[in-house]
């Protein structure tokens, strides 16, 4: 698992300069994901670049309910074995959505996404929903961009994206496809406070970290 920075925004050759913010698992892609924040500067809206590989996605029947649970039929329904995703018409059909969350819950995945073609200069717009989980709607969601990203790869003929997860707060996201990786970056700022004792190394200009 790997979590770096673009080279150069800090001295790594003295003991990192930065706070380990909101640290957590996710369970599913065995990935410790770190929200970080440079010292001193809280408001500096940090550049994270995450590497992270899904499990593989494959096109499925809508399973029974889905298009109940969205109010909307989907375009094209793909899974893997923790998310559905599903293709909307629209940008503004991803926006506007407002799916029951108690049926989404009941679906036989943790979690759905949504997405659709871009609109205000994005490749692609998603939303996730994971009642199940106990979250409504995350309102950026890294793991959704594994699955997200090889499809949108595929449909539009290039491998890095400008992404937008249109959630009530929402996200802004550049996706690349790397190979069988995807490389997500964003704005970072400062959530909880946390400690790690885990000391990170450096694998060229990515840290990385291990998980126990």
């Amino acid at each position: 698992m790997l979590i770096g920075y673009r080279q150069g925004l800090w001295n790594f050759k003295s003991p990192p300069d930065f706070e380990i913010l909101s640290q957590f698992l996710i369970p599913e892609l065995k990935v410790l994901e770190l929200r970080l924040a440079a010292w001193g500067t809280p408001e500096c809206g940090c550049d994270l670049c995450i590497g992270l590989s899904g499990p593989a996605v494959c096109g499925v029947t809508p399973p029974p309910g889905l298009a109940a649970a969205l109010g909307v039929v989907p375009h094209e329904v793909f899974a893997n074995v923790f998310n559905y995703m599903a293709r909307l018409e629209s940008a503004g059909a991803v926006r506007a959505l407002t799916p029951n969350m108690t049926l989404i819950s009941k679906i036989d995945r943790p979690g759905v996404i949504v997405t659709a073609p871009g609109d205000e200069g994005f490749d692609f717009v998603s939303r996730y929903f994971a009642p199940a989980k106990g979250i409504r709607e995350d309102p950026v969601t890294g793991a959704a961009h594994c699955m997200l990203t090889p499809y949108w790869a595929e449909q539009l003929g290039k491998t890095e994206f400008r992404a937008y997860q249109a959630s009530r707060r929402g996200g802004e996201i550049v996706c690349r496809l790397a190979g069988d990786r995807v490389e997500l970056e964003g704005a970072c700022g400062f959530s909880s406070k946390a400690k790690s004792n885990t000391e990170p190394w450096l694998v060229g200009d990515l840290v990385k970290f291990p998980i126990v």
